[in-house]
C-alpha cells in the first residue's frame, strides 16, 4: 500500500495571502529535504520479501542510487529490512513476529529510516505489520478440579479462569464453548480490556450417585476463519449425602436348593449397593423381624457379603418353598434400611423309594378267566415330588399280567391281559417293580405268587396231523401195522383219552371195516392183506376224546399209502413167436455195416420205480464180437461187418431184468440169419421206397429242425425283451400294504373312555378323527355323539367289547411283527389304560364329607354304605374295611352299618401343617367281586390356639426424616389355626348370605397411619329350617259340578333355605308298562373265532326298560323259524335272563364265514312289551389248515415227485415249481417256502413266494446225478402250519432227457396253467369278498344314529322350573304363559287351558291411615345386600278379617362411603411382540363395596406411546389396548401407572403399577452376509479349499435367535462353523470335476430355532475353471465298421469321432493312425484319415474273398498342455457282393464240361433217385444259396428236381413206350440281388434189370454209404451249428466281460460283474444302464424296484451325457 502526502498550492483571498505566502515557503523548504512513505507487509513473510520500491515511488533515479549511497539508517545489529542500493526496493531481512515485536499493541507500525548523500536526501518509511492468527487460544491450566456437593441448588454460579491469546483484535478470544451435558451451562462476561470472562452456573439438581464427577470441556476461540480454539478439562467432583437407601441387585430373588444339602452350603448372595459414599454407602445385611422361628432355625445370612447359608436341615417333604425378608441398611448417620424377599424352592431330591402296598389279593384264578380280571389291588407311594415322586409300575412283559392304572395315579389293579393256559404255565412269581423317574432312580419291588388252576379247555391233540403210513404190501393180516398217538394238556381226569375210528359207512370209508384200534394204546391193526397193484392209498379217521366234563374231542386223517415191492417180472413184448413164446427169427444182408440195426427188445414190468425200471443183457450168443446189445433200450446192432467165415445163423439169448431188492427176470431168444444181397433183393425192392423215404424224412426233418432251432431262439429273444419292456417298474405286491393308503379302516373297535370315544385300529387311520397323543398312531379320538342314555350303559358296553378290543390288538400286533414293528409294549400301555378306564368305570365311586377337628372318638362322618346304595347285610361277608398304610388310621368303619368313624383324636395343624386346606384320602374296599371306593374328609379347623410373637418387645429406630408412606415391616404374629378372621357370633344365612368386613391395619405413631381392606365372607347354606305352609282364600266347600281347574284354595309354601334346601315339593309318578325293552345296539355285530368251544359263551345281548319292577323285567330269547336261513338258530342257546348266547356247535371258517338270527327281549309288563334285534355274527379265520401240496405228487398220493433234467442246463434253469393250496385266508394262507434239506446247497435255489426251483450254477462232471431237495411249505399263522414236498432231480444226458421232457411237456403245461387259473380265481375272489364284507360294514356303522332322544325320555337336567316363560299384566294381575307345568305357588287361570297362571301382585299399596315405616336400626347397604346394584328389602304385612297381604318393597340407596381397591399387590402382564395394535389384555378390575355412581367409573392410564386403556361395564371390567407397535428388540418392558376412581361428589380413587413383561416371538428372519467371495475356484482345487465367509445374524433372543445354517448335500461344498460364533467357512468337501459341473449356484439356508422357524437364503455363484484333466474320448471303443467289397479307392469309407470333457485348447482334437510296421498293420498303408475331422479314406479296393476283416489303431490328442491322448480300434469287416457265379461240382466230364450220363432200372419205382447235382458258389449268405430247375427235360412227366438238393428223381414208373434215353437240362442259380447261374446237363438212360444188375452190386454199398451219410452229415450240421451258437455266444460274454471299464456303449457289460452271471443283457433308459440277468445279482449294483430281481441298475461312469447322444 503506497500513501504519498503532499503539498499544493491554492488560491486564497487576498487577506490571507500573506499568511499562507510563509507557510508555502516553509513548505518548500521541508520538501527538499524530506518525504515520507507508508507500506504494510503481513508477519511471517519469508525473508527476502518485498515491502515497496522506495526509488520508484519518491521518483529517484535508480543510476545514481549507488553513488549516492542509498541505505537505511537503523541501531538494531539486525535490522528487520533493507534497501537495495541497485534498485531502490526495500526487502525483508529476517522473520517478522509481530508479537515478537509490537508485544500487545493493537497497531504494530514500524518506522524505516533512508538516507541518500550529495545532496542528503532523508526519507521516512512507515511500514506497518499486518496480524495474521497464528496463535491459538490458551489457559492458564490445562485441567481444573471442582467440588460441589449434591445438595446445591440449580442457579449456583462458578467462576472460570479466562484464556489467553497473543493475536490481538479479531483473532484474540473472541466467546467460550461447553461441552453438550445437561447438569451446567456457561455464561461469558465481557471485561472490556480485560477480556471475556467465563462462569459456569448450575442447572440441574445434582446426584452423586447418578454422576459422581462430570467431566466438562471449557473451549475458548478466537476470531479467525477458521477459528483457531483453546480447552481446558473441567472435573467436577460431587460431594456426597446421604440420601439413598440401599438398592437390591435384582428386583425379586428366587433360587432353588436341593434338600438335604449339608450345613452351611451357600443358598444365594444377595447384594444390596447405596449409591452414597463412605459410611453412608456401606451395607449390613440382616434377616427380617418378621420371620417366623422355624426359618430362622434354617438359614443364616453374613451381614457383611449378603451370603445366606443353611444352617438347618432341609426337608422338601415337610416344605417345599419358603420366603425369606432380608434387610439392608446404610452406616449413616441417620440409617436408611431397605427390605427385599428372598424366595428359596426347595429341590425336591430323589431319597425316598416307592412303597408298594398289596390289597384284596387273589392267590388262585382259573385258567378261563377273561382278560381284565383283575388278581389284586396294588397301591404305591412315594414320598417325593415331581419326577422324583413319579412312580412307573412294571412288570415283565413275558407273562400274562398286566398293571393298569386307576383313576388314582397311586393305585394299579394288577388284571390279566391275555387268557390264561395252565397248560402253558400253572404258576407265576409275578414281581411288581416300582422305580420312580427320579436321578438316581430309587426302586423297590414285590413278588406276588399267583396259582393257575386247570379247566378242561384243551381238546386232545394227535402228534402228526395228519398221519402219513407206509404199508408194504402183502403185510400180514391181523398184526398191528401202526399206532396213532394224541395228548391232552390238562390234568387228571381231563386228560385220560380214548381213541375209536370213524366208521360212517360212506364209500370212502369201507376200508375202515378191516382196521381195528386199541381205544387205550391207538394201536391200528389190519385185519386183510393189501396189493399195491390193486389199491394204492386210502384214507380214514381216528377220533381222540378226553373224560373231562363236558368231554372234548378232536380227529386226525390217518393216510395210508401202500408200497410197492418187487412181485411182478418182466413180460417181454418183443419178440414173441405165434405160440407165445418169447422167441425171434431176423435176417439181415451179410453185406450191412457197423452198427446195422438187427432189432429191438421191448419189455414190460407190472412195479414201479426200481422195480419196475429194466435192464437189457446178453445171456447167451454164438459169436461176442458179432452183436452188441444196448442196456437200456434193448437195441441190438452188429459190432463189425460180416465176413465170409461168419456163421450163416446166430442165436441170442437175451436176459431182461428188474432193478429190485430181489431181482426178477425173463429171457427171449432171437436168432440172426445171414443171408446174400441178391436174396434179400426181393426184400429190399419191397423196403426200397420206404427206405429212401424214410431217410428222406429224416433229413428233412433235421433241416426243419436246424431252421426251427434258429427262428425261435430269434423269436425268444425278441419276446423276452419286449416281456422285459413291457413289465412296469411300479407294482406292490397283493401281500404288501400301500404305506401311503389314506383309506378309511375296515375293521375298528370303538370305546368310550370319559368323555370322548375311542378306537382301536390298525395301523391305517381313519379320516377325521384325531389321534390320541401318546397312542402311537393306532387309537383315535372320535366326536362325541351319544345321547345321556347311551351314557348310561357305556361303561357295560365297553366290558363286553374289552374281550375284542384284546383279540384285534394281539392279532394286530402280530400282523405288526410280520411286518417288521413291534409295538408290544406300546400296545400293552394302551391296553391297561382301557382297562383301568373300564374298572373305574364300572367299580369305583367317591363320596366327600367333611369333620371339625378336635372331634371326639366314634364321632360319625358319615354313612358310607347309605351313601353308595350298598346293601348293609353283605358288608361283613364282603370284608368290607379301609385299606390304610397308616398303624393308627384316623378313621374306621363298622361293618355292620357301613358307617364312617372317627377313630382318633384329629389335629388339623398336626395332620396337615400348614396347609389351608386339609383333605384326607380314604380307600374302602369290598371283596367278591372287588369293588373301590374313595372317600373324602375334609377336616375343618376350629379356633383352638391362640396367637403368639416371637418376641414380646421390638425396638424400631426411624429418622425424622423418613417421608410420608416409608414401610416398616414387622414380625407377625404365629396362629396354628388357618385363616386370622374368627366367628363370634351365630351365622345365619337365612339372615344375610354375604358379608364384607372391612380390616383396618394401623400403627400408633403420633399421626397414625392405616390401611384398610374388603374380605367378602360368602355364606353356605344349610338345610336348617323346615317348610312353612301357609293357607290362604281357602273354601271348605266346592259344589260338585265345579269344572276342572276351580282353585280350592291358595296355599303358599316357604323355606327359607336356597337351592335344594328351600325345594319343597316332591311329585311321585307310578309307572305304567309303557316302555318296550331297547337294546343297548341295534344291529349287534359279533366276531367269533372258528374252532370256539361248544357250549361256551359266545357273546351277550343286552336290553334296558325304563319301566320299573315287574314292568323292567326282561327276558330274552331267539327267533326260531323254519325257514333255510334260520337253520343255524337250532344250534345257539340263549340265557333267558342275563342275554348270554351260548354256541352248541363248534363253527369253522372254511364252511360257514357269517350268520345272522335275531333276537326278542320282552319285558314281564301286562301286557307284555317286546321288541327284537338282529345279531350279525362274523366268523374270524384261524390256522387250523395245513398247506396241501398241490404238486409234486406221486402216484401214491405223497408229496414226492421226480424231476430230470439236462445235465448240461444254465444257472437260472428251472428245474420245477413246488405248488401248494391253504384252505386259510389273509396271514393264515400266506404260503412261503424254502429249503429243508438239499444235498449241495450251492446248486439249487428256491423262491421263497413262488416254490419255483432254480440252478444257482452250472453242473460239472464232479456233481452227483442224483439230488434230493425237502421243501418246507409254511404259512403265516400265529401258530404256523406246514408241509413237506421232496422233489428228487436227476441229472442225465441230454440224449436221455429227451423223451421224458416230450411226454411230460403238455401235462405238465396244462396243469400249470389250471393251478395258476384257479389260484388267480380264488384270490381275486377272496379279494371282492373282503372288499364287499368291508363296504357293508362300513356302510353298516355310518348308517347308525349317533345322536338321538327318546321321545319316552325326559329331560334329565330338569330341574323343575319353567324354562319359558312370558310374563304380562292385565287390570291388577300378572299372568304367565308357560309349558306345560305348572309354577307352584300361582293360581290357574280358568279356561286357559293349564298355560295362564296368575301370579301374586307384591305391588305396594297406598296406606292413608297412620301405617308409617319407620328404620328401626342403622342400614349398612354393603352388610344388607352385598354387591347387589339394587337393594331392595321385601317386607309382608298382613291384615286379618278378610285376610289381605300385602307386599312392601323399601328400597336402600347407596352413599359412597368405600374407595376402589385392587385385589392384587403387583399387577403382573406378559404380552407377546406380535400382538397387533388393537390387541386386548384383560385388566384385573378394581373393586369398590359401593353401587351405582359410586361404585368404580372410571380408569386413567399414565401417558405413553404403546397402550390405553378401555373400559366397558360402567367401569368394572377394564382391558389394556394395544396401541403401538410392540418390538422386544426394542424394549422388554413397560411400567404403567392405573388408576382407578368413582364419581362420589368427592371422587375416591387408588392408583396400581402394571408391569407389562414383552415376550419375544420369532419376528425377525437371520440375515445373511457374504465376505471374501472367490467367485472362480479351479476344478483341481483340494477338499477344504475356502469359497467363501458368510456371517449370520437375527435381531431375535434365545431359540429365536439361535441360527442354524446350512447348504444343499448334493453339492461338493460344505458349510464348517469358525471360531466366531455366527460365521461360517464355504468350503469344497470333495474333488470339483467342471466336466460334470462348471457352475454350481449354491443356496445359502440359514433358519432360526424358533417357533415358527424362520429363514432366509442367499445364492452364492461359484464358476469351475478348467484344466487339461480330461483325455479324448472315442464315442465307440471298439468301432466296427461294415464295408462292401469292390469299393471306390480315395473316397471316404468311414470316420471315427471322439471328444475331450475340457474347454477350449484342451477340447481340440487331432487325428491319426498308428503305423508300425508289423504285419497286421501293413493294410494301414493303405487307410489315411482326416487329423482334424476323422474320416478315413482307403487308398485301394478291397476283395471279399482275398480279406474278410483286419484291424488298426486311431490315436486322439488333444492340444492341452501337456497334451492327453486315447487310441481306438477299428475292426473293419469286409462285406461280400454277388460277384462269383455258381460252379457245377457234379456231372462233371472227362472233359470238364458240367456233363453226365446215368443209367437205372426200366422197372425202378416212383420216386426213385437218379442222381444228385451238386455246386458250389465262392459268395455267402444270400449270394450263395443256391436254387436248381429244370431248364429242359424231354418228359416233364418222368423227372422231378428238388429246388434245393438238387435231387432228381423219378415222378412215376416207367412204361415200355418211354424212351431209353432223357436228356436234362438243370438251371443252378444263386440268390444274389443280380442273380448269377450256371448249367449241368444230365443224361438218364433207361436198362434193363439185368444189365443194371451189376451196376447195383458195384453201387449198392457206395449209395448206402452215401444215403447215411447225408443223414449223418446232417446231423452232424445240426449239433455243429447248436455247439457254434452256444461257443459264440460264450465269446461274446468273454469279450465282453474283458472289455475295459471305461465305455461308452449303452451295450457294455459292467465291470464290475462278479462272474456268477452266464448271461446279461444291457440296456439304458433316461439316466441308468439296466442288465437283464438271472435270479443272482452283480455285486454293487441295485436292484430296480418292481423289476422281480431280475434287472440291476448300474453304476454309471459315462463322463458326459453328449457320449450316448
Amino acid at each position: 500500500m503506497l500513501e504519498v502526502t503532499m503539498e499544493q498550492r491554492k488560491r486564497v483571498p487576498g487577506r490571507l495571502r500573506r499568511y499562507l505566502a510563509g507557510c508555502v515557503v516553509a513548505m518548500h523548504l521541508w520538501c527538499a529535504v524530506s518525504a515520507q512513505l507508508r507500506y504494510s507487509i503481513s508477519e511471517e513473510v519469508n525473508v527476502g520479501t518485498m515491502v515497496g520500491n522506495i526509488a520508484k515511488d519518491l521518483g529517484l533515479d535508480k543510476t545514481t542510487l549507488k553513488e549516492r549511497k542509498y541505505r537505511i539508517v537503523s541501531s538494531d545489529a539486525d535490522p528487520i529490512f533493507h534497501a537495495n542500493p541497485n534498485d531502490g526496493i526495500l526487502y525483508v531481512s529476517r522473520k517478522i513476529d509481530r508479537e515478537e515485536v509490537c508485544s500487545q499493541s493493537s497497531a504494530c507500525v514500524l518506522n524505516v529510516k533512508t538516507v541518500l548523500e550529495n545532496p542528503l536526501e532523508v526519507h521516512y518509511v512507515r511500514v506497518e505489520v499486518l496480524d495474521i492468527n497464528d496463535h491459538s487460544p490458551t489457559f492458564q491450566d490445562n485441567e481444573i478440579t471442582l467440588e460441589i456437593s449434591e445438595s446445591v441448588f440449580p442457579g449456583a454460579r462458578f467462576q472460570l479462569k479466562a484464556a489467553r491469546d497473543p493475536d490481538s483484535g479479531h483473532f484474540s478470544v473472541q466467546h467460550y464453548k461447553l461441552n453438550q451435558n445437561e447438569h451446567f451451562r456457561l455464561e461469558v462476561k465481557d471485561k472490556g480490556d480485560d477480556g471475556k470472562i467465563p462462569v459456569l452456573i448450575v442447572q440441574k439438581p445434582l446426584d452423586r450417585e447418578t454422576a459422581g464427577r462430570h467431566s466438562l470441556v471449557l473451549t475458548a476461540l478466537d476470531g479467525g476463519k477458521p477459528p483457531k480454539t483453546g480447552s481446558m478439562n473441567i472435573r467436577i467432583d460431587i460431594l456426597d449425602v446421604n440420601d439413598n437407601v440401599p438398592v437390591f441387585f435384582s428386583d425379586a430373588y428366587s433360587v432353588s436348593l436341593r434338600e438335604n444339602v449339608p450345613l452351611g452350603t451357600t443358598v444365594v448372595q444377595v447384594n444390596a449397593t447405596d449409591l452414597d459414599e463412605g459410611t453412608n454407602g456401606e451395607v449390613i445385611y440382616s434377616l427380617g423381624k418378621s420371620m417366623n422361628q422355624h426359618t430362622l432355625k434354617l438359614f443364616d445370612i453374613n451381614s457383611i457379603t449378603g451370603e445366606i447359608t443353611v444352617k438347618g436341615l432341609i426337608d422338601y417333604e415337610e416344605r417345599d418353598k419358603y420366603e425369606i425378608e432380608i434387610e439392608a441398611s446404610d452406616k449413616g448417620f441417620a440409617p436408611l434400611t431397605t427390605e427385599k424377599s428372598v424366595t428359596i424352592k426347595i429341590i425336591d431330591v430323589n431319597d425316598n423309594a416307592p412303597e408298594i402296598e398289596v390289597t384284596s389279593f387273589s392267590s388262585s384264578i382259573p385258567e378261563d378267566s377273561r382278560p381284565g380280571t383283575t388278581v389284586a389291588l396294588i397301591s404305591v407311594n412315594d414320598l417325593d415330588s415331581g419326577l422324583n415322586g413319579k412312580v412307573i409300575c412294571s412288570m415283565s412283559e413275558d407273562i400274562p399280567f398286566t398293571l393298569s392304572p386307576t383313576i388314582q395315579d397311586t393305585i394299579y389293579s394288577l388284571i390279566t391281559q391275555s387268557l390264561l393256559d395252565r397248560e402253558k404255565q400253572s404258576h407265576y412269581d409275578l414281581t411288581i417293580f416300582a422305580k420312580d423317574a427320579g436321578h438316581p432312580r430309587l426302586s423297590s419291588e414285590k413278588t406276588i405268587s399267583v396259582v393257575v388252576s386247570d379247566v378242561n379247555d384243551n381238546s386232545p391233540e394227535f402228534v402228526l396231523s395228519p398221519y402219513n403210513f407206509y404199508l408194504t404190501e402183502a403185510n400180514e393180516p391181523g398184526t398191528s401195522v401202526f399206532s396213532v398217538k394224541a395228548f391232552d394238556h390238562d390234568d387228571n381226569e381231563n386228560a385220560l383219552l380214548s381213541y375209536q375210528i370213524v366208521r360212517d359207512g360212506s364209500e370212502n370209508n369201507k376200508l375202515t371195516s378191516f382196521l381195528n384200534i386199541n381205544s387205550e394204546t391207538g394201536d391200528i391193526v389190519a385185519l386183510k392183506s393189501f396189493d399195491f397193484e390193486t389199491l394204492k392209498t386210502f384214507q380214514f379217521q381216528v377220533v381222540a376224546s378226553d373224560s373231562g366234563s363236558p368231554s372234548l374231542s378232536s380227529n386226525v386223517t390217518v393216510n395210508v399209502f401202500i408200497l410197492d415191492q418187487n412181485d411182478n417180472a418182466p413180460v417181454i413184448l418183443y419178440p414173441v413167436s405165434s405160440n407165445g413164446s418169447a422167441e425171434g427169427v431176423e435176417e439181415i444182408p451179410r453185406n450191412v455195416n457197423v452198427g446195422h440195426l438187427v432189432t429191438k427188445v421191448r419189455a414190460y414190468d407190472a412195479d414201479i420205480g426200481y422195480n419196475g425200471w429194466l435192464l437189457f443183457s446178453l445171456q447167451e450168443v454164438t459169436d461176442h464180437s458179432l452183436f452188441g446189445l444196448d442196456r437200456y433200450t434193448g437195441q441190438i446192432r452188429t459190432l463189425r461187418s460180416f465176413t465170409e467165415t461168419d456163421e450163416a445163423e446166430h442165436k441170442l439169448v437175451i436176459l431182461v431184468k428188474d432193478n429190485g431188492n430181489v431181482s426178477l427176470s425173463a429171457t427171449a431168444t432171437v436168432i440172426v440169419k445171414l443171408v446174400e444181397p441178391k436174396e434179400a433183393f426181393a426184400a429190399s425192392d419191397v423196403k426200397s421206397a420206404a427206405k429212401d423215404d424214410e431217410d428222406n424224412n429224416v433229413t428233412f426233418y433235421l433241416m426243419i429242425t436246424l431252421g426251427s432251432v434258429s427262428v425261435l431262439f430269434i423269436i425268444s429273444i425278441i419276446v423276452l425283451s419286449a416281456m422285459q419292456c413291457s413289465k412296469s417298474t411300479d407294482y406292490t405286491s397283493k401281500y404288501l400294504p400301500e404305506t401311503n393308503y389314506d383309506g378309511t379302516l375296515c375293521h375298528s373297535i370303538q370305546y368310550r373312555s370319559g368323555d370322548k370315544r375311542y378306537m382301536l385300529v390298525g395301523p391305517r387311520m381313519s379320516i377325521g378323527s384325531t389321534i390320541v397323543p401318546g397312542s402311537h398312531a393306532n387309537t383315535l379320538v372320535l366326536p362325541d355323539r351319544r345321547t345321556s342314555e347311551e351314557v348310561m350303559f357305556s361303561s357295560v358296553f365297553c366290558l363286553f367289547v374289552l374281550g375284542r378290543i384284546m383279540n384285534t390288538v394281539i392279532a394286530e400286533e402280530i400282523r405288526m411283527e410280520q411286518r417288521g414293528y413291534k409295538q408290544r409294549q406300546e400296545q400293552g400301555y394302551l391296553i391297561g389304560f382301557v382297562l383301568g378306564v373300564l374298572l373305574w368305570s364300572v367299580a369305583s365311586a367317591q363320596l366327600r364329607y367333611s369333620v371339625f377337628e378336635e372331634v371326639k372318638e366314634g364321632t360319625v362322618v358319615g354313612n358310607i354304605a347309605k351313601d353308595l346304595g350298598i346293601d348293609k347285610s353283605i358288608l361283613k361277608d364282603r370284608k368290607y374295611r379301609i385299606v390304610s398304610g397308616d398303624v393308627d388310621p384316623l378313621f374306621n368303619v363298622n361293618q355292620n352299618d357301613g358307617i364312617l368313624h372317627v377313630n382318633r383324636k384329629i389335629d388339623k395343624e398336626e395332620v396337615c401343617a400348614h396347609n389351608s386346606r386339609c383333605v384326607m384320602n380314604v380307600k374302602t374296599v369290598l371283596e367278591n367281586p372287588l369293588e373301590v371306593h374313595y372317600v373324602e374328609v375334609e377336616i375343618l379347623d376350629i379356633n383352638d390356639h391362640s396367637p403368639v410373637f416371637s418376641d414380646k418387645d421390638i425396638i424400631l429406630e426411624i429418622s425424622e426424616s423418613a417421608l410420608p408412606g416409608a414401610r416398616f415391616q414387622l414380625k407377625p404374629a404365629q396362629d396354628p389355626d388357618s385363616g386370622d378372621i374368627t366367628v363370634k357370633g351365630v351365622i345365619d344365612y337365612e339372615d344375610k348370605d354375604e358379608y364384607e368386613i372391612e380390616i383396618q391395619a394401623s400403627d400408633k405413631g403420633f399421626a397414625p397411619l392405616r390401611t384398610e381392606k374388603s374380605v367378602i365372607v360368602k355364606i353356605i347354606d344349610m338345610n336348617d329350617n323346615a317348610p312353612e305352609i301357609e293357607v290362604t282364600s281357602f273354601s271348605s266347600s266346592i259344589p260338585e259340578d265345579s269344572r276342572p281347574g276351580t282353585t280350592v284354595a291358595l296355599i303358599s309354601v316357604n323355606d327359607l333355605d336356597s337351592g335344594l334346601n328351600g325345594k319343597t315339593v316332591s311329585v311321585v309318578v307310578s309307572d305304567v308298562n309303557d316302555n318296550n325293552p331297547e337294546f343297548l345296539l341295534s344291529p349287534y355285530t359279533f366276531y367269533v373265532t372258528e374252532g370256539n368251544d361248544a357250549g361256551s359263551l359266545m357273546f351277550s345281548v343286552k336290553a334296558t326298560d325304563r319301566d320299573e319292577n315287574e314292568n323292567a323285567r326282561i327276558s330274552y330269547q331267539i327267533v326260531r323259524e323254519g325257514s333255510e336261513d334260520h337253520k343255524l338258530n337250532s344250534y345257539l342257546n340263549i340265557n333267558s335272563e342275563i342275554g348270554d348266547i351260548v354256541a352248541l356247535k363248534s363253527f369253522d371258517f372254511e364252511t360257514l364265514k357269517t350268520f345272522q338270527f335275531q333276537v326278542v327281549a320282552s319285558d314281564s309288563g301286562s301286557p307284555s312289551l317286546s321288541s327284537n334285534v338282529t345279531v350279525n355274527v362274523f366268523i374270524l379265520d384261524q390256522n387250523d389248515n395245513a398247506p396241501v401240496i398241490l404238486y409234486p405228487v406221486s402216484s401214491n398220493g405223497s408229496a414226492e415227485g421226480v424231476e430230470e433234467i439236462p445235465r448240461n442246463v444254465n444257472a437260472g434253469h428251472l428245474v420245477t415249481k413246488v405248488r401248494a393250496y391253504d384252505a386259510d385266508i389273509g396271514y393264515n394262507g400266506w404260503l412261503l417256502f424254502s429249503l429243508q434239506e438239499v444235498t449241495d446247497h450251492s446248486l439249487f435255489g428256491l423262491d421263497r413266494y413262488t416254490g419255483q426251483i432254480r440252478t444257482l450254477r452250472s453242473f460239472t462232471e464232479t456233481d452227483e446225478a442224483e439230488h434230493k431237495l425237502v421243501i418246507l411249505v409254511k404259512d403265516n399263522g400265529n401258530v404256523s402250519l406246514s408241509a413237506t414236498a421232496t422233489v428228487i432231480v436227476k441229472l442225465v444226458e441230454p440224449k436221455e432227457a429227451f423223451a421224458a421232457s416230450d411226454v411230460k411237456s403238455a401235462a405238465k403245461d396244462d396243469e400249470d396253467n389250471n393251478v395258476t387259473f384257479y389260484l388267480m380265481i380264488t384270490l381275486g375272489s377272496v379279494s371282492v369278498l373282503f372288499i364287499i364284507s368291508i363296504i357293508v360294514l362300513i356302510a353298516m356303522q355310518c348308517s347308525k344314529s349317533t345322536d338321538y332322544t327318546s321321545k319316552y325320555l325326559p329331560e334329565t337336567n330338569y330341574d323343575g322350573t319353567l324354562c319359558h316363560s312370558i310374563q304380562y299384566r292385565s287390570g291388577d294381575k300378572r299372568y304367565m304363559l308357560v309349558g306345560p307345568r305348572m309354577s307352584i305357588g300361582s293360581t290357574i287361570v280358568p279356561g286357559s287351558h293349564a298355560n295362564t297362571l296368575v301370579l301374586p301382585d307384591r305391588r305396594r299399596a297406598s296406606q292413608e291411615n297412620d301405617g308409617v315405616l319407620y328404620v328401626s336400626r342403622k342400614i349398612d347397604r354393603e352388610e344388607v345386600c352385598g354387591q347387589s346394584t339394587s337393594c331392595l328389602i321385601n317386607l309382608k304385612t298382613v291384615l286379618e278379617n278378610p285376610l289381605e297381604i300385602h307386599y312392601v318393597g323399601v328400597e336402600v340407596m347407596d352413599i359412597n362411603d368405600h374407595s376402589p381397591s385392587f385385589q392384587d399387590k403387583e399387577i403382573m402382564m406378559e404380552i407377546s411382540e406380535s400382538a397387533s395394535p388393537g390387541v386386548r389384555i384383560p385388566l384385573p378390575p378394581a373393586r369398590d363395596p359401593d353401587v351405582g355412581s359410586f361404585a368404580v367409573q372410571q380408569y386413567k392410564v399414565s401417558a405413553n406411546d404403546h397402550f390405553r386403556l378401555e373400559v366397558k361395564d360402567k367401569g368394572q371390567d377394564g382391558e389394556i389396548i394395544v396401541k403401538g407397535i410392540i418390538d422386544f428388540e426394542e424394549r422388554d418392558k413397560y411400567e404403567i401407572e392405573i388408576q382407578a376412581s368413582d364419581k362420589g361428589s368427592a371422587p375416591l380413587s387408588t392408583q396400581k403399577s402394571v408391569n407389562i413383561k414383552i415376550v419375544d416371538v420369532n419376528d425377525n428372519a437371520p440375515e445373511i452376509e457374504v465376505t471374501s467371495f472367490s467367485r472362480l475356484i479351479t476344478e483341481d482345487s483340494r477338499p477344504g479349499t475356502t469359497v467363501a465367509l458368510i456371517s449370520v445374524n437375527d435381531l431375535d433372543s434365545g431359540l429365536n435367535g439361535k441360527v442354524l445354517c446350512s447348504i444343499s448335500e448334493d453339492f461338493p461344498f460344505a458349510l464348517t462353523p469358525s471360531s466366531r460364533d455366527k460365521m461360517f467357512s464355504l468350503v469344497t468337501n470333495s474333488p470339483l470335476d467342471k466336466e460334470k459341473q462348471s457352475q454350481y449356484v449354491i443356496t445359502v439356508r440359514a433358519k432360526d430355532a424358533g417357533e415358527p422357524s424362520l429363514s432366509s437364503e442367499k445364492l452364492i455363484n461359484v464358476v469351475v475353471s478348467d484344466v487339461n484333466d480330461n483325455s479324448p474320448e472315442f464315442l465307440l471303443s471298439p468301432y466296427n465298421f461294415y464295408i462292401a467289397e469292390g469299393n471306390n479307392p480315395g473316397s471316404p469309407v468311414f470316420s471315427v469321432k471322439a471328444f475331450d470333457q475340457d474347454d477350449n485348447e484342451n477340447a481340440r482334437i487331432s487325428y491319426h493312425i498308428i503305423r508300425n510296421g508289423i504285419n497286421d498293420s501293413k493294410l494301414t498303408s493303405f487307410l489315411n484319415v482326416n487329423s482334424e475331422t476323422g474320416e478315413i479314406v482307403a487308398l485301394q479296393c478291397f476283395d471279399f474273398e482275398t480279406l474278410k476283416t483286419f484291424q488298426f489303431q486311431v490315436v486322439a490328442s488333444d492340444s492341452g498342455s501337456p497334451s492327453l491322448s486315447s487310441n481306438v480300434t477299428v475292426n473293419v469287416f469286409i462285406l461280400d457282393q454277388n460277384d462269383n457265379a455258381p460252379v457245377i461240382l457234379y456231372p462233371v466230364s472227362s472233359n470238364g464240361s458240367a456233363e453226365g450220363v446215368e443209367e437205372i432200372p426200366r422197372n425202378v419205382n416212383a420216386g426213385h433217385l437218379v442222381t444228385k447235382v451238386r455246386a458250389y458258389d465262392a459268395d455267402i449268405g444270400y449270394n450263395g444259396w443256391l436254387l436248381f430247375s429244370l431248364q429242359e427235360v424231354t418228359d416233364h412227366s418222368l423227372f422231378g428236381l428238388d429246388r434245393y438238393t438238387g435231387q432228381i428223381r423219378t415222378l412215376r414208373s416207367f412204361t415200355e413206350t418211354d424212351e431209353a434215353e432223357h436228356k436234362l437240362v438243370i438251371l443252378v442259380k444263386d440268390n444274389g440281388n443280380v442273380s448269377l447261374s450256371a448249367t449241368a446237363t444230365v443224361i438218364v438212360k433207361l436198362v434193363e434189370p439185368k444189365e443194371a444188375f451189376a451196376a447195383s452190386d458195384v453201387k449198392s454199398a457206395a449209395k448206402d454209404d452215401e444215403d447215411n451219410n447225408v443223414t449223418f452229415y446232417l446231423m452232424i450240421t445240426l449239433g455243429s451249428v447248436s455247439v457254434l451258437f452256444i461257443i459264440s455266444i460264450i465269446v461274446l460274454i468273454a469279450m465282453q466281460c474283458s472289455k475295459s471299464t471305461d465305455y461308452t456303449s449303452k451295450y457294455l457289460p459292467e465291470t464290475n460283474y462278479d462272474g456268477t452271471l452266464c448271461h446279461s443283457i444291457q440296456y439304458r433308459s433316461g439316466d441308468k444302464r439296466y442288465m437283464l440277468v438271472g435270479p443272482r445279482m452283480s455285486i454293487g449294483s441295485t436292484i430296480v424296484p418292481g423289476s422281480h430281481a431280475n434287472t440291476l441298475v448300474l453304476p454309471d461312469r459315462r463322463r458326459t451325457c453328449e457320449e450316448v447322444s
